[in-house]
Order: C-alpha cells, then structure tokens, then sequence
C-alpha cells in the first residue's frame, strides 16, 4: 500500500476511536482482578434431609486479600459448573461470598462462580459484582481434598 492509503486509515481509525461516550473507560479504585494462590477447606457439612450439602472455603493471595465463600453441593465436594452468587446460599450450585481486600470488607452484590474439577484440581473462576464495579477472581488448578484423610 502506499502512504496516502495509510494516513487516510489511521486517520479514519483515529477518528472511530475518539467518537461517542461507549468508548471512555471508568477508571474505579481497588483491583479489577485477584489472584488466590491458597484455597483452603474450612467445612464441609453433613447432608441436610434433601441431601444438601454446605462447602465453606478460604481464598487468599499473596498481597493479603481474602475471600470467604459458602457453596451448596449434592456431593462432599465442589460440583462442577455454575453457580449463582446469593445473599444467602441455600440451594445447590448457589454461593455467597464475603470478600476481603486487605483490611477492608467489601460488599458482593452479586454474580458468578465457575467450577472445573479434573480428579482433585480444582480451577474456580469467579466474576463479582460490587458496588465499585465487577471483580473477576481465579484460583487455578488447586489441590482439594474434599474427602481424603491425612495419615
């Protein structure tokens, strides 16, 4: 292509970019994303009457922010797929998390947990809705040991 053929493109591009109030980006404080290196298993409860189960969990990472999620499971572990994010998890594949960024607890008004498991990797993918804006976490591949016993 020759010059003329670039400029009148890239002046073209310049000109989309800068249009309309879609493309101005919010800039809002704290993380847009964590990292939970350390997931750890606080309880797993026996079944209620309908075979419900309570999984309590603890995510944490390395710059001392943390997460504490209650799931329900028909299982002793983490049922693979989706779970809803709910003020007060009382059914299967609903959750409610308590998140913690630093010293400061930060209100989850909703969202989604996405669970793969692959023998005892787990990879939980979350999206959280705060007041402040969405947070995605993820812990991936973590060992859990739902129903193992330490020797």
């Amino acid at each position: 292509m020759n010059k003329g053929i670039h400029t009148v493109l890239l002046s073209s591009l310049l000109l989309l970019s800068g249009c309309g109030e879609d493309n101005v980006i919010q800039d809002s404080p704290g993380p847009k994303g964590l990292d939970f290196n350390l997931v750890l298993i606080d309880n797993v409860s026996e079944p209620e009457a309908g075979g419900l189960r309570m999984i309590d969990l603890t995510f944490s990472d390395k710059n001392g922010n943390s997460m504490k999620m209650r799931a329900g499971s028909g299982y002793r572990h983490l049922e693979a797929g989706w779970y809803t994010v709910t003020a007060d998890a009382d059914d299967r594949l609903e959750a409610e998390i308590r998140l913690s960024l630093g010293d400061e607890s930060v209100e989850v008004s909703g969202g989604s947990v996405f669970v793969r498991k692959n023998n005892y990797e787990y990879t939980i993918s979350l999206e959280l809705e705060t007041a402040e804006g969405k947070i995605n976490a993820m812990a991936d591949r973590k060992r859990l040991y739902f129903e193992s016993e330490v020797y």
